[in-house]
């Protein structure tokens, strides 16, 4: 009998066995951490001047915390000092993010206000963004570095509720508070837009804006909507000219009337603020108005939105 498979048509194939599974192999090294970033440790103390290699934030509660406090040299004994210079990004600063090594749903994000070299470590001026639980002592923390993108406006604030008033005297229709450091920069501007009307049009309705409690259009009357006028759209630009100077320019002024002071002119100085009111300090913005007669007519407002230029 022949033994060949092929010679004598028997078309069953052999199975070869497969052989054992092999051993996995070690787990690669960790890949490094994206963008400007390093390691430092976590410590829990609230004081300024932490040693190496810790990181400290000035209050216990992510959201509180108004600066950030980081020691030069890092967890892997690598000295910082330059990277945490660039962090101000000439003057333009950025966002940071500080998460959880070896958890990183466990994080909180700032922008970055203002960047102070101490010697052996820098602290970090900074506004709350967002934040997901809190980290205990000697965590392993990454702290990541976004800078800030190109000069252009941005939205501070869109309120469209519409607000109301029928007193004789002035009342605060709509308001919004801005951060620190907003305006601390010369050639920092706002911009401000106010959409106004009334329900009547047989009596005058007067409007101002104020900062920080005062009107910063002294040099005009308050804008009025005179008698037979329903709406009117006011636009105006406030740039830091010093530490106590606006810059005030009105860029539209639609049915709204008003009487300036000198030549008439739509563009002038305004002194008389602080550093406190223009950096230091959280301003307030209001939109007032008021029904100059007192009758039953609305003085309305129907949008303030503010808009930030950063130098």
């Amino acid at each position: 009998m022949c033994g060949c498979a092929n010679e004598c048509g028997n078309s069953s194939l052999i199975t070869i066995p497969t052989g054992d599974t092999g051993t996995p192999g070690a787990t690669g090294a960790q890949g490094l951490f994206g963008g400007f970033s390093g390691e430092w440790l976590f410590s829990t103390s609230t004081a300024i001047s932490p040693a190496s290699p810790f990181l400290r934030l000035n209050n216990a509660t992510p959201s509180s915390v108004t600066a950030i406090y980081v020691s030069d040299t890092n967890a892997d004994s690598i000295d910082y000092d330059a990277f945490l210079d660039s962090l101000s990004n000439n003057s333009k600063y950025g966002y940071i993010r500080i998460f959880k090594k070896s958890d990183s749903t466990k994080f909180c994000t700032y922008q970055i206000t203002a960047v102070v070299d101490n010697g052996t470590d820098h602290t970090l001026t900074v506004t709350y963004i967002s934040s997901n639980s809190t980290f205990a002592a000697s965590d392993a923390l990454v702290l990541t570095f976004s800078p800030a993108g190109t000069d252009g406006f941005t939205v501070l604030h869109n309120d469209t509720t519409q607000a109301t008033t029928a007193n004789a005297a002035m009342a605060v229709l709509m308001s919004y508070t801005l951060p620190v450091n907003t305006l601390a920069t010369n050639g920092s501007a706002l911009q401000l837009t106010a959409v106004f009307d009334t329900n009547i049009t047989l009596e005058t309705k007067a409007f101002d804006i104020r900062i920080g409690g005062t009107v910063c259009h002294t040099k005009s009357t308050n804008f009025r909507l005179a008698a037979g006028e329903i709406s009117g759209v006011l636009k105006v630009v406030i740039t830091r000219q010093s530490a106590t100077t606006l810059f005030i320019e009105f860029l539209q002024n639609n049915s709204l009337l008003a009487s300036y002071t000198g030549s008439n002119s739509k563009q002038f100085f305004e002194t008389g603020f602080s550093v406190s009111d223009l950096a230091l300090n959280t301003t307030l913005i209001e939109l007032r108005g008021m029904n100059v007669s007192a009758g039953a007519e609305l003085a309305r407002a129907n949008q303030l939105m503010i808009t930030h230029l950063k130098k």
